[in-house]
């Protein structure tokens, strides 16, 4: 709760006024029963207000200054009921405000801490935000934070309230009769008592509700992304006994904590009633004795003021529960708010000798730097494993791709072709060794900066529920104009189809990029990492829905338009990449043995010679 606690700070004028507000209403509030005894004593009953024992000074002093000496019933009546409205108003106009100052705060808090969160996922690597699960953050993102928020409307509300009608409520009982006092202080630790002890079951249960809100979700969305392959296999029927069977754990939970705090209520009111029976019981029997010093009115205020007392436990038993819930949540958020992203950049060391050596050096190093220019990557004995795997997916890799060169990366499924590629723009940092950009290590350099430089198409193109032009323009609304889009529409062969969109460009994509084809998906993807005109350009397998002339109009498209554009191709078709300069072969171990052209792999590569002939025979290869 401490680091979550740390995004009210700036809402602190908010939270600190918003109780001072509220200390207005309830004194309004508690002022409203003496008023109303004054009714019942002077205006029903007709007791003088100048009577030693039973009368009021204030109340005489109210009605000789408004109505005059020889004041009736019927005017006292009017009086005290039109100064009970202007009180209950001026109280009201409290409460408004109050409630407007809260939400400010409570809002205000809820989008900080919100924003913070989506920031923090976003900073995430891939395998740690797979750690968390997309159904756990989408709960903790929304459910949590809005159960944040109503923990901080309620603090804020409740902060001053409750205390304030309980003991301003036992003052006034102890100062209408001693024995009121004392009845509701009785029942406080009882009540008390109580509630500690049904909360303290009941945080733990919360913790369950939330994990299985958590599965819900992950159902929920596990279904929609894949609804066309559960339709294809006919799942329908199974996924609804799973989405059951979820939804029935999380009502059994549900159900366990609701039991548990819905005898709360009861014993309040229980406790509540009991009070009152000893007022009204205590309060007869000292009418009946003919004590001058307690009137009907006086009764009837001390029920008010005792009904006021208990009741304000019962806001803090609803408090209580708030916080139980706001607890876990805050643990839930904290979780992700408190986790160090893997992918941070690393601040190396360069230490240098002084004096006439280090100026020798100095000019030993330019002059090797001015005759050879680094590669524009280079890795450098990388091996790479994730966090869950008991082996490496990549050993000791070392290769080097020169700018303007096109560099294809071809194995068997599952070799760790896209591992690779992802290391690129740290998607995922490397276990061992290094890579370099430019001959600086991509460890070192901010990712935003290194991103920019990386154009990177995938299989599975994302697309998001937006135009077209907005897809492909993502991140350079402001940088890319007419003519950069319609450059990048054209090399990705993009206009193709745009003509039979309703709308061309402006066309709207639904979820998922439903309402386009997979081939188009690609193309559209394809001109979104061309348009920023890279330094290098990734494609993982991002035209195996396209038909190889397509593809080969594509790749010449670049080549044509991209000269000093590093282009890397990763494919599972020797027909993608048999053009390129170079071509790194991914043997099943992770390993990369032989690197070269087409006719060089032909030679020394086994692995390279039996993909190629296994799509000669299926048509696929071709020179």
């Amino acid at each position: 709760m401490k680091h979550v606690s740390q995004y009210a700070k700036p809402y602190r004028r908010h939270m600190i006024a918003a109780p001072l507000i509220m200390m207005m209403e309830v004194l309004c509030d508690l002022y409203l029963p003496f008023i109303m005894s004054y009714i019942i004593n002077f205006g029903i009953i007709g007791i003088s207000p100048e009577d030693d024992s039973k009368g009021s000074a204030l109340a005489s002093f109210i009605i000789r200054h408004i109505l005059g000496q020889n004041a009736g019933r019927k005017s006292i009546i009017i009086l005290f009921a039109s100064l009970m409205l202007l009180v209950t108003l001026i109280g009201g106009a409290f409460g408004v405000l109050c409630s407007f100052v809260t939400e400010k705060a409570a809002q205000g808090f809820g989008h900080d801490l919100r924003l913070a969160v989506y920031d923090k996922i976003m900073s995430l690597s891939i395998e740690e935000g797979d750690e968390f699960t997309s159904g756990s953050l989408i709960t903790r993102i929304t459910n949590d934070v809005t159960i944040l928020i109503e923990f901080t409307e309620r603090l804020i509300r409740s902060f001053i309230r409750p205390p304030m009608f309980m003991l301003g409520g036992i003052v006034m009982l102890f100062k209408l009769k001693l024995t009121y006092g004392f009845t509701v202080l009785f029942t406080v630790p009882i009540l008390a008592s109580f509630i500690y002890f049904v909360l303290k079951r009941a945080i733990p249960i919360y913790k369950e509700v939330q994990a299985r809100i958590d599965k819900i979700n992950k159902l929920v969305e596990q279904t929609v992304v894949a609804a066309r392959l559960i339709k294809a296999y006919g799942q329908e029927e199974n996924e609804e006994i799973a989405f059951d069977e979820a939804s029935k754990d999380l009502r059994e939970s549900n159900y366990k904590v609701l039991k548990l705090m819905a005898t709360i209520s009861p014993l309040m009111k229980l406790m509540m009633n009991f009070a009152i029976i000893i007022v009204i019981l205590t309060g007869c029997i000292a009418i009946s004795k003919q004590d001058p010093k307690l009137t009907t009115g006086a009764i009837m205020a001390a029920i008010t003021y005792a009904t006021q007392a208990i009741r304000s436990l019962i806001m803090a038993s609803n408090l209580l529960q708030t916080v139980s819930r706001a607890g876990v949540s805050a643990g839930r958020l904290e979780e992700v708010l408190l986790c160090q992203p893997d992918i941070v950049k690393l601040e190396l060391d360069h230490q240098n000798d002084s004096g006439d050596e280090n100026e020798k050096n100095g000019e030993i190093n330019s002059q090797i730097k001015s005759e050879k220019k680094p590669h524009l990557l280079e890795f450098d004995q990388v091996s790479f494993r994730y966090k869950k795997a008991k082996e490496d997916s990549l050993k000791n890799v070392s290769f080097f791709i020169d700018r303007g060169e096109t560099f294809g990366i071809i194995g068997s499924t599952g070799c760790g072709k896209t591992s690779l590629v992802n290391l690129i723009p740290r998607l995922y940092d490397p276990s061992q060794g290094r890579i370099l950009l430019d001959g600086q290590d991509i460890r070192s350099m901010d990712t935003h900066d290194l991103r920019t430089k990386i154009g990177y198409a995938m299989q599975h193109a994302e697309l998001f529920t937006d135009t077209v032009k907005a897809n492909i323009l993502m991140g350079l609304e402001s940088s890319a104009d007419e003519g950069d889009l319609l450059w990048a529409i054209k090399i990705a062969r993009v206009d193709e189809f745009l003509d039979r969109m309703p709308h061309g460009i402006d066309s709207e994509i639904s979820e998922k990029g439903m309402s386009v084809s997979g081939g188009q998906k690609q193309r559209i993807a394809l001109a979104r990492a061309l348009i920023s005109k890279p330094d290098i350009l990734i494609l993982d397998d991002a035209t195996s829905a396209l038909d190889l002339v397509t593809e080969e109009k594509v790749q010449m498209g670049i080549r044509k338009n991209l000269g000093q554009t590093s282009l890397i191709i990763v494919a599972q078709r020797v027909a993608s990449i048999i053009k390129a300069d170079r071509i790194a072969v991914m043997e099943n171990d992770g390993t990369i043995k032989h690197i070269g052209n087409h006719a060089y792999l032909m030679e020394v590569s086994e692995t390279y010679r039996q993909i190629y002939q296994s799509q000669i025979a299926a048509g696929e290869a071709y020179e």
